[in-house]
């Protein structure tokens, strides 16, 4: 099987295989990968921080943290330590959202491997550290 092929079947599999359980909201989409980088932070988090985990541009950080100010999620402070930081950090709406689409997350995972052994989960981790491993070299 080449690529191609490769790439048609794993697209068709997950087209097929829509679950109208596992539901993202349409309107929190694109500031999921955020609102987790704030969840999981056990440290304070700047825009520029997540600037840099997320690898995109100053412009969408900004656009991403305005949307998720006006839902509430969000709050910016000022750093105690260094006045001219901004600090990001979730509200009371924020952590539920997260929390939220975490555990709905983990249901949709549970479901994807039920019936799959422990030896097929090992055996596709270690493909996707290949693939992941060619993607670093360029390859």
């Amino acid at each position: 099987m080449d690529n191609k092929e490769f790439i048609d079947r794993i697209k068709e599999i997950f087209l097929n295989s829509k679950n109208s359980n596992f539901k993202i909201e349409e309107g929190v989409k694109g500031m999921l990968p955020v609102l987790k980088i704030l969840y999981d932070s056990k440290e304070e988090v700047t825009p520029k921080d997540i600037e840099n985990k997320l690898g995109i541009t100053s412009a969408r950080t900004a656009r991403v943290l305005n949307q998720l100010t006006e839902k509430k999620y969000i709050s910016r402070i000022k750093s105690k330590v260094d006045k001219r930081k901004t600090i990001v950090v979730l509200t009371e709406e924020g952590k539920k959202t997260a929390l939220h689409h975490r555990t709905m997350f983990i249901s949709y995972v549970d479901l994807m491997l039920n019936g799959i052994t422990d030896d097929e989960k090992e055996a596709f981790l270690s493909i996707m550290q290949k693939m992941g491993d060619n993607l670093k070299r360029g390859k």
